[in-house]
């Protein structure tokens, strides 16, 4: 997934030095609207089991959008919204959001002990919610996403690990001052 660094930080409960902007706030509460839309018409039509649910274990915490049931299989659903100008141009899901939504499905299996049928993210237009879906294959992932969090419990222990793995993750990072702080000393 992302940078180690920050999801140890959020992690720890670290407060952002470089808090988002009241622009980017508002576009995450637009997200959030859309979340709650989706949610309440899922149970609308009966079939959500699960929404915004929080699992945690000893080293995760993950929130969930929503598990349906649609007659024939379970379905863990992760929402995510685009800007209408980026959303033409998608042509596939992001290994970050691949990474979040596999670990949902092992913690969902670990935590609570409930295995879904199907694991999907959809992307949503946020001006026409346009939307589209694409189911992860958890297997191909299955290995992937254990090393990372590996690689993550190694590097909250001592471990050092190169950082950022993407130079962009720094440009709009919550920790981006900070980080720059410590790593000059």
């Amino acid at each position: 997934g992302q940078c180690f660094q920050k999801r140890v930080w959020v992690k720890q409960g670290i407060p952002f030095s470089n808090p988002s902007s009241p622009k980017t706030m508002r576009v995450f509460e637009v997200g959030k609207i859309l979340h709650e839309y989706l949610q309440n018409f899922l149970d609308e039509q009966g079939l959500l089991v699960l929404k915004e649910f929080e699992l945690e274990d000893a080293k995760r915490i993950g929130h969930l959008d929503a598990v349906i049931w649609d007659g024939k299989q379970s379905i863990l659903y992760d929402f995510k919204t685009v800007s209408s100008s980026k959303f033409p141009y998608l042509t596939g899901v992001s290994i970050f959001h691949v990474f979040q939504v596999v670990t949902y499905y092992e913690m969902l299996k670990s935590v609570l002990d409930f295995e879904v049928d199907s694991v999907r993210i959809i992307y949503i237009s946020k001006d026409d919610l346009d939307m589209k879906e694409y189911e992860i294959d958890t297997k191909q992932w299955h290995e992937a996403v254990h090393r990372d969090w590996f690689e993550l419990y190694e590097f909250e222990n001592g471990a050092l690990k190169n950082f950022p793995r993407f130079p962009w993750e720094c440009v709009n990072c919550v920790y981006r001052d900070l980080c720059i702080e410590n790593m000059q000393k």
